[in-house]
């Protein structure tokens, strides 16, 4: 499947982008397997886990969905969830992206978090080399 790409922004919100646009104008029928990620990576030359990432946004805005052991299909109420969802759009996707932006901070904070925590728990918690004591309970060295 030929996907014209617009140019603007990260290449998998152009993916996402474009089968939307194919979604709307019926090139992909409710209902239809989706193309496959490996093909579709094959023709817009960008790597699979690209693609992959267009799918994940598209099965999120109720665009696809994914039947275990089937494959990933475009939902049956694609084109009539489109009014509710064409006018989010564009800011769906930035949504989703900010919410991932948000996460991946998060998650980064996250980690840093659990480790900072498991830092001061280590620190608290955790017994010294020599005598066994730690920050709660006295030092013996």
């Amino acid at each position: 499947m030929l996907l014209s790409l617009d140019g603007r922004g990260p290449r998998y919100t152009q993916i996402t982008r474009a089968l939307v646009s194919q979604i709307r104008h019926g090139a992909l029928a409710p209902g239809s397997r989706a193309p496959s990620s490996r093909e579709l990576a094959r023709d817009t030359g960008c790597s699979r886990n690209v693609v992959l990432l267009a799918y994940e946004q598209l099965l999120i805005e109720g665009y696809f969905v994914s039947r275990q052991r089937q494959g990933t299909f475009v939902a049956s109420g694609a084109q009539g969830a489109q009014g509710a969802q064409g006018a989010q759009g564009a800011q769906g996707a930035q949504g989703a992206q900010g919410a991932q932006g948000a996460q991946g901070a998060q998650g980064a904070q996250g980690a840093q978090g659990a480790r900072g925590a498991q830092g001061a728990q280590g620190a608290q918690g955790a017994p010294h080399n020599r005598c066994g004591g730690g920050v709660l309970a006295p030092r013996m060295c």
